[in-house]
């Protein structure tokens, strides 16, 4: 363990237990994770760094899978992914944008469908997009959305 202390009257305590880096731990942290700058840069136990609020999903994350064939009322899914793809088989209404998990997170949206195949959202108080049933993504398009947590919508 190293400890080191400065002018200003701080201290740091850095130290590696089983190949993990710790460098200022918060009192009582689980070191079950790895632990930055007291906390505010470390690990959420599933292998995602997270620093402070900014998580690498909010901005390095994956794209999903597939993209399902979307349908009217449908929900677009947003939870760990950067990229959502669907594929409506025609034009859809009222379709839903799962909920952001952090504040700034981003979600881009991209529909792989035809012109035609318009992804229109439901109203915000369901659809968690700001602008509700003024918001639509054209075929061949995509739409880049940014989480609020303060009003619970997309942006």
């Amino acid at each position: 363990m190293a400890f080191n202390s400065y002018e200003n009257g701080t201290s740091e305590d850095s130290f590696v237990i089983a190949g993990k880096l710790y460098v200022n731990p918060e009192p009582g942290a689980n070191l079950s994770t790895t632990w930055l700058d007291g906390g505010a840069i470390k690990t959420d136990g599933g292998g995602n760094m997270v620093c402070g609020n900014l998580s690498p999903n909010m901005i390095l994350g994956g794209q999903s899978s597939t993209s399902p064939v979307l349908a009217s009322a449908g929900t677009i899914a947003s939870s760990g992914l950067v990229t959502s793809r669907v594929a409506p088989a025609a034009a859809v209404t009222g379709v839903i944008l799962q909920a952001g998990i952090a504040s700034g997170q981003l979600c881009a949206v991209v529909n792989e469908s035809v012109a035609a195949s318009t992804v229109t959202f439901a109203a915000s108080g369901t659809s968690n997009v700001a602008g509700g049933t003024t918001v639509s993504i054209a075929g061949l398009v995509s739409r880049v959305f940014v989480w609020d947590s303060v009003t619970s919508l997309w942006y």
